[in-house]
Parts: structure tokens; sequence; C-alpha cells
């Protein structure tokens, strides 16, 4: 407690001395020497919010949330799998949990795993009951930044390794904190092990729906499982359907139409719907030497690389085209060296969403780089002398997918507010499904099926 008052003091002290910002220039050189100043105003605020967040004892830390500012580029990938979905077999697959620190100062970061409900609360398992080996363990994958402007450093974990392996399927948290204080947590990552023993069978449809058809989809599966013991068929099995891996629209409490001896029918005609959207909009960073097709302008200044984008035009009242995207994701990659990981460069990116008016909302920038997360560091303002929002945010070298969305005055995340939305849109789809271990007392995963609307019944 004396720590986390002291800490408020030192950023209320910090705060207190700050002075306000000049507002925003008409030239971009003047926004790109401003910048920085903004950059670190919100920064300070972030980090105090999040530090707050998290000593307030309601805040659900089950989330996939970073708490330090210097903290960028957090990944969990399948190894040899740069786009995969943050899941595992168990017993099959490694996981490797990537993060980079924006300092050339070594720090001593510590990682432990909590399993979850499938709710994503705390099961009630111990530790000594899902994972062998250390339950704790010192991060010691790391490597310097080199041939980059900014400098940073990149840890990494595997998992599992040969000194902590899971013994249990289940919702998974991955827990960094600073100097073995398991309460100065830096981040926090959701995964999933999950054991394959039930068969999923799935089809993406147009709506039954007459008014839904030209710009929704309906997802009808079928679960056979087998020998699989199941006590209360409705009470013990539960179900999760995700859209492109985001847990904030995920359809839950889904209870089988039908029930024919093993197999659970889940045909319906609302309950299973999702918007088609549309394809995800694409940033190409992996060269900071050449324009690429979104990308206006590139400047060094003060040796740091700033990049600004050409203004996003509304798409809403478009027809659908079809290009290959990846699904929100975003993979990191340069052309400018050969080691991916050590030699892409970060740049602050200024990103801008034409818009003749501000809106009663807000904006934002939207995919796997926010965690499908609305987060304030990828906020947007209007700017009324370019018609349009803008905000500027530092990326790593690579290929990103992302939305432009609007957060309604309600809470509510409207995406074909600015992309549209179609049936014709491939998006990858996710069966979940849990069984309660009434023995030990936890939700087991014991299918995780994952396809494309265009390509059905593929795992």
């Amino acid at each position: 407690m004396i720590r986390f008052i002291s800490l408020i003091c030192f950023l209320s002290f910090i705060f207190s001395c700050t002075t306000s910002q000049q507002s925003t220039s008409a030239s971009s050189n003047n926004n790109l020497e401003n910048i920085d100043s903004i950059q670190e105003e919100a920064n300070k605020l972030n980090t105090k919010d999040k530090v707050e967040d998290y000593f307030n004892p309601n805040y659900d830390k089950f989330q996939s949330v970073v708490y330090s500012e210097n903290i960028k580029t957090v990944q969990s990938q399948k190894a040899g799998w740069p786009i995969t979905e943050q899941a595992m077999a168990l017993g099959v697959d490694t996981l490797i949990f990537s993060f980079d620190e924006l300092t050339s100062d070594l720090s001593n970061y510590y990682y432990t795993f909590i399993h979850c409900n499938a709710d994503w609360t705390k099961s009630d398992l111990l530790q000594t009951e899902y994972l062998e080996g250390f339950f704790q363990d010192f991060i010691n994958t790391y490597s310097f930044s080199f041939n980059t402007l900014t400098n940073y450093i990149h840890y990494e974990v595997k998992f599992p390794n040969r000194n902590v392996k899971p013994t249990k399927s289940g919702n998974y948290i991955f827990k960094v904190y600073r100097d073995n204080n398991p309460d100065d947590v830096v981040l926090t990552q959701r995964f999933i092990v999950f054991e394959n023993v039930i068969q999923t069978e799935a089809q993406v449809v147009r709506p039954s729906i007459i008014e839904d058809r030209n710009d929704k989809q309906e997802i009808d599966f079928k679960i056979n499982t087998g020998k699989l013991p199941i006590n209360d068929s409705y009470n013990d099995l539960q179900v999760v359907l995700l859209q492109n891996h985001r847990w904030d629209n995920a359809i839950t409490d889904l209870k089988p139409r039908y029930i024919r001896g093993t197999e659970f029918d889940y045909n319906y005609d609302k309950e299973n719907v999702f918007n088609g959207l549309n394809e995800y909009r694409f940033l190409n960073l992996k060269s900071l030497r050449y324009r690429g097709p979104s990308v206006k302008e590139i400047k060094v200044i003060d040796r740091k690389n700033y990049v600004q984008l050409f203004p996003s035009k509304d798409r809403r009242f478009k027809n659908y085209i079809s290009y290959v995207d990846i699904n929100g994701k975003y993979i990191i990659k340069t052309q400018d060296g050969i080691n991916s990981e050590l030699e892409a460069d970060y740049a602050l990116v200024t990103f801008y969403m034409e818009s003749k008016e501000k809106l009663a909302g807000d904006v934002y920038i939207f995919g796997g780089i926010t965690n499908y997360q609305l987060n304030d560091d990828f906020k947007l303002t209007y700017n009324p002398i370019y018609s349009a929002y803008e905000g500027s945010i530092l990326l790593k070298q690579g290929f990103y997918d992302y939305y432009h969305v609007l957060k309604n005055p309600n809470g509510t995340i409207d995406i074909p507010y600015f992309e549209g939305n179609h049936f014709e849109t491939v998006n990858n789809y996710t069966i979940i499904t849990y069984v309660r271990d009434q023995i030990a007392d936890y939700d087991r995963v014991v299918g995780y099926f994952s396809f494309g609307s265009d390509k059905q019944n593929q795992r």
C-alpha cells in the first residue's frame, strides 16, 4: 500500500508540473514537430489510469492488457506460424509470447500462468493442479535491437518449456511482472489450451431472416461428443462462437436446438448471426525506405521515423470488393534488414479518417494491434482543418490489418459506420466447446474448431 501511495504521489507531482499543449498546427510539418510532446503527455496520463485501474479491486484483470507505456508489440503465436490464433493443443503445440520494451536497460521480468473459467474469471484450481514444474520463472530470453533508430529489447517466453508446462486444458492468462513482485504487473495476455476430443461440423450460410441476408452471416454447426461423458448436457456443456478471434462480440450461452444421441445441433435463425462487415484495411509498413500503397510521406526527424498516411475514405455505401486480408491480425516484418524481430524499426504513424463533421461518438483504430478493444492509445481526434479524424500511433515495421470504428455515446462499437457490411466478406470463425469437469471443478476445452467463411468444415 505504501508503495502504491508513493507511486500515485510521484505521478501527481509530474502531472502538476506539465504545461498545457499548444493547439494543433495546420501544416503537417508542425504536426510532426509537436507529436513528441503530445505522445509523452498521453503516455503519462494513460499510465496513471492503468495503474489506478489495476489497484481497483473491481477491475477485471483477466483481459489482454498492457500496463506499461514502454511495452510495445505484445504477441502470442504458435511456433513457426506468425498469424495463428492465440491457442495451442495440449501436449502438441508450443506458443511463443513476445514483447518489446523501448529502452536500452535490461529489466527483471518474471512470468506466470493463471487458469480461468470459460467466462475468464479465475478458476478454483491450484497452480499445482494445472502446471507442472515452476509456477513462476525469470524471463531470460532477450535480445537487443540493432540497425534501428529506436532502441528496444525484445523478450520471449516459450510455453511449454523445460521449466513449466500445462497439464489441463482451459482458458489461460500469461502474466508478466517486474522484480518478482506479482502486484507490479507489466502485461496480461489471453490464450487457450485445448483438447480436440469431440467432432465439430460447421458452415456459413445466408441468414434465414430476410432483412439480414445481404449484410450478415449465419453460422450453423453440430457437435458430436462421442464417448466423452457429460452429466448435464444443458448446463455442463458450453459453446463460444468467435468471429476473427474477437471476444468483444463473442456469442455465448448457446443451447443446443436438439440432441440426438451424442449429436448436438445448433442450427438457429438469429442467435448465431454476425455482421458480415468488410475486408480489413491494411497498412504495409515493411519498409521505411519507400512508400507503400496507403503511405503519403515518410520522414526522419531527430533520428525518429514519422509516417503519414493518406486519409481513409468512408466505405459504408460502397460495393463489396474482394481481396485477401489477414482478418485483423498483424505480422512483424522488415524488408530493410534480415532479422525482423530485432531489425524492424518503430515509426510514429499518423492515421486519418475523413469526416465532414465531428460525430457524436469517438473514433478509434481497431484490430489485432488493439487486442480488439477500444484503446485510448489508438483514439483519433477530430481536426476541422482537414475535415478528418487523426491520430498518431507508434508501430513496429510490419503488415497491419485494421478498421476505423465509431464508439457510440452508449458505449457500443459501430464498425459498419465507416467500413460497411456485406455477406460476402471472408471472415474466420472459431467454435470453442467447454465441458465442466465436475470432479476437478474446472472448465475443460474439449473442442477448438476454426474455419473460414469461404471454406467449410476445416479445422
